[in-house]
């Protein structure tokens, strides 16, 4: 699992180096979490 912090209003956006992780992410079918995206279906209580 690769969690991409793409999501600057909640935390600290740090991508810088990400375009490098990503692509691999995908040829190894790793599951990635975005901050921005995906952040109200794992943190059920921020709804």
């Amino acid at each position: 699992m690769l969690v991409d912090h793409d999501e600057q209003a909640r935390e600290y956006q740090y991508e810088r180096g990400a375009e490098k992780v990503l692509p691999l992410a995908e040829k190894k079918s790793w599951l990635v979490v975005s901050m921005k995206d995906d952040f109200r279906d794992i943190f059920v209580f921020d709804r």
